[in-house]
């Protein structure tokens, strides 16, 4: 345990799910320095006019969003969740386990892969899900006969404190680094200085799609990835203890 100890992790999610994180990778022997490269900002949520065949959601936050507005999700409804946590979310505002499909794998590709989201007739879904991102969905579903209704619940803010993040890579620095967004590695870019900006380089990631290695290797071409098995917390923590015992 005394090794994992000195395996400090850089956790770049918002303030709530970071801090949760933090916590587990404590409990499993980790230090962590945590860095929220955005905020949450609610937004109002209305219902489409259309009624949907399907609700895709593409994560627990679009599940808060909609409910924090009062947006009825309907419990009849088949819904299409990209991981564990928007499943959970969508458990927790009292749907139906039987009404939910769950990506096998992370990101927009798990979800595409989806037997609802592969209709032998055109349907229409609603799009649950924050504001911007998401371009593969929005590609892919009309190539299916997939009409859809975009209901954005939340936006990201981006934290602009670049003193922050120096501090986060203050000797000695993090080994390994944990990302499930896209948006969060774009803003880490955009304000790290130069130093900062190796020290990000010289981590080995953790990510939990592979469009974020992809964007990860935009940014920094040398850093080196793995894949979790997911955004949640208990994959990131399996994925801190799997490089370990490699390193080992």
């Amino acid at each position: 345990m005394a090794a994992a100890q000195r395996s400090a992790v850089f956790v770049c999610s918002p303030q709530a799910r970071g801090e949760a994180l933090c916590a587990s990778l404590a409990e499993a022997g980790f230090s962590s320095r945590h860095y929220p490269a955005f905020s949450i900002e609610w937004l109002p949520a209305v219902a489409p006019t259309k009624t949907a065949d399907c609700i895709i959601v593409t994560s627990p936050n679009a599940v808060i969003g909609a409910q924090r507005s009062g947006l009825a999700l309907p419990k009849n409804q088949l819904y299409c969740a990209v991981g564990k946590g928007s499943t959970q979310a969508l458990l927790d505002a009292e749907i139906p386990a039987a009404q939910i499909q769950t990506a096998a794998t992370p990101g927009s590709e798990g979800l595409l892969a989806l037997s609802a989201l592969q209709p032998k007739q055109a349907i229409h879904a609603w799009l649950l899900t924050g504001e911007g991102g998401r371009g593969l969905l929005e590609q892919v579903l009309p190539t299916r006969k997939i009409d859809f209704s975009r209901i954005a619940s939340y936006r990201r803010l981006a934290n602009q404190d670049a003193a922050a993040l120096k501090q986060c890579f203050a000797e000695p620095d993090p080994i390994l680094a944990i990302a499930s967004s896209a948006e969060a590695l774009d803003n880490l870019a955009a304000i790290s200085d130069a130093a900062t900006s190796a020290k990000l380089e010289n981590c080995h990631w953790l990510v939990s799609s592979p469009r974020l290695g992809e964007r990860l290797n935009q940014h920094w071409p040398t850093a080196s990835f793995t894949l979790s098995k997911g955004p949640d917390t208990e994959s990131f923590v399996a994925a801190c203890q799997a490089w370990q015992q490699e390193q080992h």
